[in-house]
């Protein structure tokens, strides 16, 4: 919509840098799906931040987005959303100029999370490799072993749940297996490409932990500063590094059955009711624009 177009725009405003030398965010009001990798606006393109729809099931603090658990949610409705989540991050990976693509959602389905990383890796084995996001090189909490990941290739990937004071997120970092200048950027770099705006507070380290990605590739060399990074902008207590945190356990799969201990309300119910066709009819056009991809 022209509101979150909006919205994109001042946040773009507020954490990105004047340098346009270094780095430009341009936010485009169109269909991803219908952009064209060889058009030349994208010449200069490296790297693509894919946050695409999806079920919402990690978003906690809103019980009307947020799901009770695998054992409610609309079964087609995931497969739909993972279907166009696969498509989405395959177009992500044909931009040929682009070394780097971060895949990430805030649903704690395994479907819409290491089942596309998976396919999506299966589907471009000798161009693209999973690699550790730098900026949460200490997070704890990693990602599932599945069909057709690994478990060094899980290890690289993130996740958060109800234990780690935040809403429920999953990132994937993919780079480019010919790329030449991916590991050459220190963690400090990648700070110093932030602003963070005034009264925001970011990741910083608060659940560090040993070392996480076991035989998977660092996003860039090591470095003693961690920088601040963050998913959602929500920073948790501090705890020391020695006694982490026992809610907190590596690739510990969510509990599905915790749901919402408090009763809804109607209006919320039928604001809830009025949400959920909404989707309904999201995902019918998605699934459009999924079958027009397969018969090109």
């Amino acid at each position: 919509s022209s509101d979150r177009l909006k919205l994109l725009q001042r946040r773009m405003d507020q954490m990105i840098p004047n340098d346009h030398s270094r780095v430009q965010v341009i936010p485009h009001h169109k269909d991803f799906l219908q952009t064209d990798p060889s058009d030349t606006a994208y010449k200069s393109l490296k790297g693509i931040l894919l946050d695409p729809s999806c079920s919402g099931s990690g978003i906690f603090t809103s019980p009307d987005r947020s799901t009770d658990g695998a054992d409610n949610a609309d079964t087609s409705r995931i497969e739909s959303l993972s279907n166009f989540q696969l498509v989405a991050l395959k177009h992500a990976m044909s931009f040929p100029q682009v070394d780097r693509i971060v895949y990430s959602t805030c649903s704690l389905h395994e479907e819409e999370n290491e089942n596309v990383v998976a396919q999506a890796i299966q589907a471009y084995p000798d161009e693209w490799e999973l690699v550790a996001p730098q900026c949460l090189d200490e997070w704890k909490r990693r990602g599932h072993v599945v069909k057709g990941l690994t478990k060094e290739q899980a290890q690289c990937l993130i996740r958060a749940d109800r234990g780690d004071d935040t809403n429920g997120f999953f990132v994937s970092c993919f780079e480019r297996k010919d790329s030449t200048s991916n590991n050459s950027r220190t963690k400090s770099s990648y700070a110093d490409l932030l602003h963070v705006p005034k009264g925001l507070t970011l990741y910083n380290g608060e659940f560090s932990a040993t070392s996480t990605c076991s035989g998977g590739k660092s996003a860039g060399s090591k470095s003693k500063q961690t920088p601040k990074g963050t998913k959602g902008g929500k920073r948790a207590n501090h705890h020391d590094s020695s006694s982490p945190k026992k809610d907190n356990p590596i690739n510990e799969k969510p509990s599905v059955k915790e749901g919402n201990e408090k009763a809804i309300s109607k209006k919320r119910a039928k604001k809830l009711a009025w949400k959920k066709r909404q989707m309904q009819q999201k995902i019918e056009r998605m699934q459009k624009t999924v079958a027009t991809q397969d018969t090109e």
